[in-house]
């Protein structure tokens, strides 16, 4: 999605379906599936929770940089509210209105493109609904996005 500024903010709902279907949603993406991409990376994994679950990369150029990680004990089962942001030199990531993860960096400073992805495991309960990415002055929002048999690959808009 083209949220049409760096300074970007996303939120959605999401459920793993029951099983260790992890999330990765992407911020101030240049060209999104184009290899080597540049973004920030907010990745959730509900199914990992004997270690960190919540990570924020930064990735430049292909080459991967873990910027912060956190253990939250999250259900498989359970919906979360995500929100991401990225403005300024300012990373946050939240879960169900709190802040959980926190970076600084400003490797990143162009890229106006969103998107999300997954790491399906069982992707017949997995859930990404209410996607929304803002700027300052606007908001796209994508209503209902939910799995099933045709959602077993990769998904960016």
């Amino acid at each position: 999605i083209d949220a049409g500024a760096v300074d970007q903010i996303v939120k959605l709902n999401f459920n793993s379906g029951g099983a260790d279907n992890r999330l990765s949603i992407r911020l101030r993406t240049t060209a999104v599936g184009v290899s080597p991409e540049s973004n920030y990376a907010f990745v959730i994994q509900p199914g990992n929770n004997s270690g960190n679950n919540l990570f924020i990369f930064s990735v430049v150029s292909g080459a991967v940089t873990q910027l912060s990680s956190n253990t939250l004990g999250m259900s498989t089962s359970t919906t979360y509210e995500i929100e991401c942001r990225a403005l300024g030199t300012a990373l946050e990531l939240k879960v169900d209105g709190v802040t959980k993860l926190t970076a600084t960096n400003s490797s990143i400073t162009t890229g106006n493109l969103v998107g999300f992805g997954h790491a399906s495991y069982n992707s017949s309960g997995l859930r990404v609904y209410d996607f929304i990415a803002e700027d300052e002055g606007s908001a796209i929002q994508l209503s209902i996005i939910e799995s099933g048999p045709a959602f077993t690959d990769s998904i960016s808009s």
